[in-house]
């Protein structure tokens, strides 16, 4: 999946009437880290830092992978992003009960990370514990069907990769609902601080020299507060993106300096 970002200096910076090589769309590609540098026709350099939850990325991955005609890809970004999620919910659930970062970080690399039944249990017991209500389970056809790709190498159909990636859509969603509605600002504080202590992992001299911004995407499609607050379907989603990414390629020119 690409970043589409534009330079904020040339931006600023042009002139009346303005110059449409000053608005054009950088294209870079989505990393681990979410730190992106790149330099515009002008030679603006710029570091961007995307602001988004891993299980948001990998979900738009998806979505751009079947609007891209990779099915396959798809449903496996799909799968990752599930899960990627209820460890968001396990560790959000830690940081509400105030729970030492030191002991969670040992135990989720002691006990859970490798392991997605555990996981699996985890999120189960605390999410029942915590809100007091089992969250949604995934159905037996979604389960077998996730295997079936995941562990048997099934390559789906492209009605397949949708109709899963709908359910999904739909899992995740629900329970953006029931945190959101009563953690609005707690699970905005919680991204926030997963995102500063992902870039204290990054390197100071890795950045570039010019400016840095927070690069932000409308076209997002779970971020917390814009997915609950939206009564979109999984196809209207898809529909957003896809005008999203003509737009992007309409302007996605490469301009000589």
């Amino acid at each position: 999946m690409n970043i589409y970002i534009t330079c904020s200096q040339c931006i600023r910076l042009s002139k009346n009437p303005p110059d449409p090589q000053d608005f054009q769309f950088y294209k870079v590609l989505v990393n681990e880290e979410g730190v992106y540098n790149f330099t515009c026709y002008k030679g603006h350099e710029t570091t961007a830092i995307t602001v988004y939850d891993k299980y948001q990325i990998l979900f738009q991955m998806a979505a751009n992978a079947i609007l891209d005609g990779y099915y396959f890809e798809a449903v496996g970004c799909f799968i990752a992003s599930v899960e990627r999620f209820r460890e968001w919910v396990i560790k959000f659930i830690w940081h509400l009960n105030g729970i030492d970062e030191e002991i969670t970080a040992e135990l989720w690399k002691k006990q859970l990370k490798n392991s997605s039944e555990r996981q699996l249990g985890a999120f189960f017991s605390m999410f029942i514990n915590h809100f007091k209500e089992v969250p949604p389970i995934f159905d037996d056809k979604q389960n077998k069907f996730r295997n079936s790709v995941l562990h048997k190498g099934m390559i789906p159909t492209k009605d397949e990769s949708y109709k899963f990636g709908e359910y999904v859509f739909n899992y995740i969603r629900s329970i953006q609902m029931t945190i959101y509605t009563q953690y609005n600002s707690e699970s905005f504080e919680f991204s926030s601080k997963e995102l500063n202590k992902g870039l204290l992992k990054f390197k100071t001299s890795q950045l570039m020299t010019g400016e840095v911004l927070l690069q932000n995407a409308s076209e997002m499609i779970l971020v917390m507060g814009y997915s609950v607050d939206r009564s979109t379907s999984f196809q209207e989603e898809i529909n957003i993106l896809k005008d999203y990414k003509n737009t992007y390629h309409l302007h996605d020119i490469n301009y000589k300096k």
